[in-house]
């Protein structure tokens, strides 16, 4: 019986030890990263302003491709020493540092070198990684650095980074016109309710003297008619007077043939 409590104590003691060294285990702090921390504070002091080139990894904590490239990264960030400045950053610390340099998804590698930043996309191994930081980056134009962006060219960056956000805000704007147009579209602005009152005053100056001139003409028209309806009888008479006459030297044309006749009977 003794030796069986004996046996139960050992085993306790056992379980115990191995819980303690399974916490101990789990407290042990990380061992530390040869890459560099970068975060809003030092950010433009380690990489901007530095000769060296830098290859900067930002990256989530709960990101699952995230912790897989972790490894990989303390692993460049050993074989670049003295080449270039293996970093990383923490978005969800620096949201700000992850707009300016246009990170919308994570892992986000980019390299910071020449003037130019530049995104990786290739494989994700040591080799792939480090022959791109120190040779392949060229092979791509880059972008210019956020300091040195103009006015439109962070539009474009920004248009290319967030084209869903454009693309919301566009539609959005556009069925926005259209109830405009629907519903208050109809009603005129005063500037055009003024134009309107002036051309309807215009319009209606133009129709008074379009009027008067016709009157006008009506009443030039109607005295030239009375002119000539006073002046007709005087010529119904000399008509009348000149058929009189015709007449009269018809009727004296068989007394003429008469005396003729008569003549000719004498002379025979």
């Amino acid at each position: 019986m003794a030796q069986a409590r004996a046996a139960m104590a050992n085993a306790a003691r056992l379980v115990l030890a191995g819980l303690c060294a399974a916490v101990t285990a789990d407290e042990a702090p990380a061992p530390a990263s040869r890459a560099t921390v970068l975060g809003i504070e030092n950010f433009t002091e380690h990489v901007e302003d530095r000769g060296l080139p830098s290859f900067v990894k930002f990256y989530a904590p709960w990101c699952g491709h995230c912790k897989k490239l972790a490894p990989l990264w303390d692993d460049l960030a050993g074989k670049l020493e003295g080449k270039v400045q293996v970093a990383t950053v923490d978005v969800t610390h620096n949201r700000w540092l992850a707009d300016e340099w246009g990170v919308n998804g994570y892992p986000t590698l980019k390299l910071i070198a020449e003037g130019k930043v530049r995104e990786y996309r290739g494989k994700r191994d040591v080799a792939s990684m480090e022959l791109w930081a120190l040779e392949g980056f060229r092979d791509d134009s880059g972008e210019s650095l956020p300091k040195d962006r103009t006015l439109w060219d962070s539009v474009w960056i920004f248009v290319g980074h967030y084209w869903f956000v454009v693309a919301f805000l566009v539609l959005f704007g556009a069925i926005g016109w259209l109830i405009y147009q629907i519903v208050v579209g109809d009603e005129p602005s005063p500037e055009d309710v003024e134009r309107r009152r002036e051309f309807r005053q215009r319009l209606a100056e133009r129709e008074r003297l379009d009027a008067q001139a016709a009157k006008e003409r009506l009443a030039a028209l109607a005295e030239k008619l009375e002119l000539q309806k006073a002046n007709q009888p005087g010529e119904t008479q000399e008509t009348v007077g000149a058929d009189d006459g015709q007449q009269t030297a018809v009727e004296e044309l068989p007394t003429n043939v008469e005396e003729k006749d008569t003549v000719e009977k004498k002379c025979d």
